[in-house]
């Protein structure tokens, strides 16, 4: 219900420094993935990232695709 969402925009070219600063100011004390309960996965391992969004340990799961 809190989940924050961030939109690119392409009307103002003076927005998306703003934005970036606004970020960076946020720093890791909004933007952490351990506080917020996401954490990153490699594709194999969806099994264990299910298993624990089944669980409530974390709210999201991201998964890395690639190297």
């Amino acid at each position: 219900m809190k989940e924050m969402k961030i939109f690119g925009v392409h009307i103002n070219p003076f927005s998306f420094p703003k934005s970036l600063g606004l970020v960076e100011a946020m720093g890791d004390r909004y933007l952490n993935y351990d506080n917020l309960g996401i954490q990153t996965f490699a594709l194999k391992e969806y099994p264990q990232a299910i298993e624990l969004l089944k669980k409530g340990t974390i709210s999201k799961a991201i998964f890395k695709i690639g190297s």
